[in-house]
């Protein structure tokens, strides 16, 4: 179910951006570096789109990286913490009855 989702919603996004860039098609100045020239609007706008998809997958598995990892450091320092509040386990037995 959440695929299908995902799918719909990165469909709709595709399709806000089609839109965006057919309209606006008109040619523009770009100066990078020692690069410039005249482009339509349309292929920086691809590029970054592009770009922030090459990007957003790292950054959100290095994000919930941590988070995974904080919430593990947690649980093993809760059983740490009750581990150390247990008392001992009683090691004194009855000498008569292990015979």
């Amino acid at each position: 179910m959440k695929k299908k989702i995902a799918f719909f919603f990165a469909m709709a996004l595709i399709a806000l951006l089609c839109v965006f860039i057919v309209q606006n098609l008109q040619d523009v100045d770009l100066r990078f570096l020692a690069w410039g020239g005249q482009i339509t609007l349309a292929g920086p706008i691809l590029i970054a789109y592009a770009l922030g998809g090459l990007t957003a997958r790292p950054v959100w598995r290095f994000l919930n990286a941590q988070r995974v990892q904080r919430k593990t450091d947690k649980k093993a320092e809760k059983a740490a913490e009750t581990k150390l509040q247990s008392p001992p386990p009683d090691t004194t037995r009855d000498s008569k009855s292990s015979r």
